[in-house]
């Protein structure tokens, strides 16, 4: 299993910012060796901030991660994310990046059920619907 990990560092003794928006770096992990497989870096993206938010949310789905541990989300990288990928999204803001892993790894860490400025989705979908058929509104937006 792949997880992306925000981080301030390209390696396991960085930080995960409060907002994906904050992230120098991606790192994707295998969960079962404990490998850094990718460090991408948002410096490696062309554009303003927006833009590169962007490429890292398409970067998670290229590497067909399961889960991303990150701080706080924007709606476009969010929507890319959650919607597209519909890839599950930890809340390990200010975390260190291997506690966070560890977190992870024992589901001891809160879901990001929107974006920045949402009207939010309280996460209980009816029993075997998951996110992308929620009926709470927030998902189908454009």
């Amino acid at each position: 299993m792949k997880i992306a990990v925000a981080s301030n560092l390209p390696s396991f003794s960085g930080t995960v910012p409060a907002l994906f928006s904050e992230t120098p770096y991606l790192l994707v992990v295998d969960m079962e060796s404990g490998d850094i497989l990718d460090i991408i870096s948002r410096s490696s993206a062309e554009g303003e901030r927006g833009e590169q938010d962007i490429f890292l949310a398409r970067e998670v789905l290229r590497w067909n991660c399961e889960g991303v541990l990150c701080g706080s989300m924007e709606r476009p990288p969010f929507l890319i994310i959650a919607d597209e990928g519909q890839i599950t999204r930890y809340n390990a803001a200010d975390m260190g990046v291997f506690d966070a892993l560890g977190k992870a790894h024992t589901r001891q860490l809160e879901l990001i059920r929107d974006h920045i400025d949402g009207d939010g989705c309280a996460g209980e979908h009816k029993e075997g619907q998951g996110e992308s058929n929620c009926d709470c509104g927030h998902h189908d937006e454009e």
